[in-house]
């Protein structure tokens, strides 16, 4: 199962609407996931291992008291296999609520 795979599968029972890279819903609240693989674990000449620098962005109304999701969307990337607890960075503006999840995870399908 890729990384994409396990985040939607964690992720969507707490906020439903979830995307990779752009979301063009039309939900007040979602998540859009990013992320950047780099090859580990060289072996003759090969990576073992892909680790990916990732984010999860949630968007919430401004109106929205974002903690028990925020507590939730935590615990979430921090139970799946490969991936740290996420430190979670704000970044809410006049236009909404918005919290960055970074974290790791390493996948071994290469």
């Amino acid at each position: 199962m890729s990384l994409e795979e396990r985040i939607r599968e964690t992720v969507t029972p707490i906020v439903p609407a979830l995307a990779t890279d752009v979301y063009t819903g039309d939900a007040d609240s979602y998540c859009v996931l990013n992320a950047t693989g780099m090859p580990e674990g060289f072996g003759d000449d090969r990576p073992r291992a892909i680790r990916y620098l990732a984010q999860l962005h949630w968007y919430f109304p401004l109106r929205t008291d974002p903690r028990s999701t925020k507590r939730a969307l935590r615990a979430a990337i921090s139970g799946l296999r490969g991936c740290t607890t996420p430190s979670v960075v704000p970044a809410t503006d006049k236009d909404g609520g918005h919290l960055v999840f970074e974290f790791q995870a390493v996948d071994g399908a290469v």
